[in-house]
């Protein structure tokens, strides 16, 4: 046998059939000498940033397939086992430091004064909203009483989308009056409604932010399932 091993020819069976048929003591030993007679030894051979040092042992996937692996040696100093296929194709050429280098440079490439948002701070921020004063600015949607009025809103919905009224999910506590523009029932529950994050994301598509209850209203029964049975 090709790995070696002995084994007996089964008495049923004629000597120049079981001859013919049989060359290998399993699956395994075959793979491994097709893998052995077709392998070409690529050993100080160059992949981008990879140098091929020698051949590494046989990785077998989940599903029992067996590929030629190499011992490369990146110019980073990293060693590190590359399966020939990936090597070959391009797919790998290098241990990992390619990309990161690449990661690293794009993250360089947009900050600071690279960046097309640097410097737009206040009214030259586009999202900038002239009516909020400083202790909005400070405060918005990071106060406790926002939070404890969110959940409140959720728990009187049961936690349901009141326009597609799919249960759970991302939800979302929506003002049906502007936060900034009504500082007197911004904490009302009343005002509140639970949305799942697509209908609110499409109200304040087809309304903007600067919308009104008689809006939400139009929008309910405009997209609901309720108007729509």
């Amino acid at each position: 046998m090709y790995c070696g091993k002995e084994f007996s020819k089964p008495y049923t069976e004629a000597v120049h059939i079981w001859e013919t048929r049989h060359k290998f003591c399993s699956r395994r030993c075959a793979d491994d000498y097709k893998i052995g007679k077709n392998i070409i030894d690529i050993s100080g051979q160059r992949f981008g940033k990879l140098m091929v040092l020698s051949q590494a042992d046989v990785y077998v996937s989940s599903k029992g397939k067996r590929q030629t692996q190499w011992k490369c040696h990146c110019d980073c100093g990293q060693v590190k086992v590359i399966q020939g296929c990936a090597l070959r194709s391009g797919a790998t050429v290098s241990c990992g430091c390619f990309n990161k280098e690449n990661a690293r440079k794009l993250g360089l490439s947009n900050v600071g004064s690279n960046n097309g948002m640097f410097g737009a701070v206040g009214s030259l921020n586009p999202h900038y909203n002239p009516n909020l004063t400083t202790e909005d600015r400070l405060n918005r949607r990071t106060v406790s009483e926002n939070i404890a009025w969110g959940k409140a809103v959720k728990e009187r919905d049961n936690y349901t989308c009141q326009v597609c009224l799919i249960r759970g999910g991302q939800l979302h506590s929506h003002h049906k009056e502007p936060f900034a523009l009504n500082k007197e029932r911004r904490y009302d529950i009343d005002i509140g409604i639970t949305l799942c994050k697509d209908c609110h994301t499409m109200f304040h598509k087809e309304y903007g932010d600067k919308c009104t209850i008689k809006d939400f209203e139009l929008f309910q029964i405009t997209h609901g399932l309720i108007a729509a049975a």
